[in-house]
């Protein structure tokens, strides 16, 4: 009897432990995206590079890597009036570093235009001596709805 009641709570342990769950987030990742999506929705392109490491590498779809802080001011500042708005759907922290994962979609005019970009995100980040910061970036595009 007393066997099967501990098999009856392991299965449930592991039926708990399989399901799947909404990802968390945890919150310093979150307190990290929404300071970048502010600043980028500023405009103010310094701030957004103080939350990279001075070693930073960000990863445009099918562009040159853009390596460090000038680099990362420098092709913020072609997004000019541009606005954004980040979803973090998902995020883990080690003591040093971690990661962040969301949604995004990003608006602004083109040659008189009004676009709208949508796509995914990914974020490396690592503990420092001023919190954390963002280390590797990376985004792609959703593919163009059929509608």
């Amino acid at each position: 009897m007393r066997i099967r009641a501990v098999a009856a709570v392991m299965c449930g342990l592991l039926f708990a432990w399989t399901t799947s769950l909404p990802a968390q987030t945890p919150k310093p990742l979150t307190d990290l995206i929404t300071e970048w999506e502010a600043a980028f929705n500023e405009g103010n392109t310094e701030t957004v590079a103080a939350l990279y490491t001075e070693d930073a590498v960000r990863v445009p779809p099918g562009e040159p890597l853009i390596h460090g802080h000038s680099e990362i001011v420098a092709r913020m500042a072609e997004y000019a009036g541009w606005k954004i708005k980040l979803t973090a759907t998902g995020g883990m922290l080690g003591t040093e570093i971690g990661a962040t994962w969301g949604e995004y979609e990003l608006w602004g005019t083109v040659e008189g235009e009004d676009v709208s970009i949508k796509g995914r995100w990914m974020n490396a980040v690592k503990s420092t001596d001023t919190g954390w910061k963002i280390y590797r970036d990376t985004w792609h595009l959703s593919e163009p709805s059929s509608e």
